[in-house]
């Protein structure tokens, strides 16, 4: 992880090697096969590994701050994967220059790796809001003695992308401690043959659940709850309940298979 951005080693190497083509923010773009194969061969980068990742830092809804801007087709949030690197093409976005200007000591020091966190690689630290990570940090520029319970009440809960209500012992996670996070969403079911997918993908990537059984009104609007290790350790489990059954794992019901 970088020391002056927290932006991932990987992240960083993909933000070198379009800097280093001149994929500059309003500039044209670099070509995705040309950066994976540079990567490639400098670095020993798988290009599929790389590729995934570069994908990822382009997608506002994996990453509240995008470091890169596409070109293509990137996939879509409804799991469509992107095209091959052949076919899209990628350059910084303003904040993926500015993470690089930091790392080089151009710049003063900037969070974006607090604000987007790594769970989006399933990693350990969650997403945070880019206005409250910023509010907390001009907080402690005026008062270098704040208290830690007023930061902690500046930055808020994890926020994740997918607008999900975060729930669980975030006093834990504040002092650096595993703990387990609840995330919550409600989600609308409009096409019960598909019910499966569109589920698990408007609530929380790389998460698998089963949909609960319930009246008319509850299969169309239900609450879906999913657990989330996290402090800075983090693994991903998940289950779904809704209001009308809480007895064990719920069923598909006939309805939506």
């Amino acid at each position: 992880m970088g020391q002056r951005s927290g932006v991932g080693l990987v992240e960083l190497a993909i933000l070198e090697a379009l800097d280093a083509r001149r994929a500059w923010p309003g500039r044209r773009p670099a070509k995705c096969r040309k950066v994976l194969a540079a990567l490639e061969d400098e670095l020993g980068l798988a290009r599929g590994y790389a590729y995934q990742v570069l994908t990822d830092l382009a997608l506002p809804w994996q990453i509240p701050v995008p470091l890169i801007e596409p070109q293509g087709n990137f996939g879509s949030r409804g799991d469509d994967p992107p095209a091959s690197p052949y076919y899209t093409e990628a350059r910084l976005s303003p904040a993926g220059q500015v993470a690089l200007a930091a790392e080089r000591g151009q710049i003063a020091p900037v969070p974006v790796g607090l604000i987007n966190g790594n769970t989006h690689r399933q990693g350990t630290r969650p997403p945070f809001r880019p206005a409250a990570v910023i509010g907390a940090i001009r907080q402690v520029l005026a008062r270098p003695r704040l208290p830690a319970a007023q930061i902690i009440a500046v930055m808020g809960s994890p926020d994740f992308t997918t607008g999900c209500a975060v729930t669980g012992d975030l006093a834990a996670l504040a002092a650096g401690q595993r703990t387990e996070l609840g995330l919550q969403a409600r989600v609308t079911v409009t096409d019960a043959a598909h019910v499966r997918a569109r589920v698990a993908t408007a609530a929380s990537p790389d998460i698998g659940l089963r949909v609960s059984r319930g009246t008319p009104a509850a299969r169309s609007s239900s609450w879906t709850s999913f657990r989330h290790t996290s402090a800075p350790t983090t693994s991903w489990s998940a289950s779904a309940s809704a209001p009308e059954n809480t007895r064990g794992t719920p069923a598909i019901p006939n309805w939506a298979r």
